[in-house]
């Protein structure tokens, strides 16, 4: 049964005995869900795929891949996986910034040269 209370707030409660048990979406489903609301707003498109139990959601580059991909793990943290492919590097640095903020674990997943990164230290 789910309870419409005065404020607006939904409760679902299912029946115990003679008792109304309350259930409540956990904090970390609700701080998945958070992050993927702000995510969206920040880059200003809605993400474009998900996985069937609903852990993993992506954000396109537009091409053939994804640039954001966020991940629920199984403790209920989120991570980022931010790609090099983007073609609007201002929806990457967003995307960044916004995990920065919020305490979300980003790791970069940007395909570097060895012989780039050698010669940019050597000089």
């Amino acid at each position: 049964m789910i309870l419409i209370l005065k404020d607006g707030e939904m409760k679902k409660t299912e029946k115990n005995g003679d008792k109304m048990v309350s259930n409540h979406m956990p904090d970390t489903v609700s701080d998945f869900v958070w992050a993927i609301s702000g995510l969206t707003r920040a880059i200003g498109e809605e993400f474009t795929t998900s996985t069937d139990e609903g852990r993993c959601v992506s954000w396109s580059d537009g091409e053939d891949g994804y640039f954001l991909t966020l991940v629920m793990d199984d403790n209920g943290r989120c991570h980022a996986l931010v790609g090099d492919h983007c073609t609007d590097a201002q929806k990457t640095y967003v995307s960044i910034g916004y995990c920065y903020y919020h305490n979300i674990t980003v790791e970069l997943a940007w395909n570097v040269d060895e012989d780039d990164v050698e010669k940019e230290t050597m000089q």
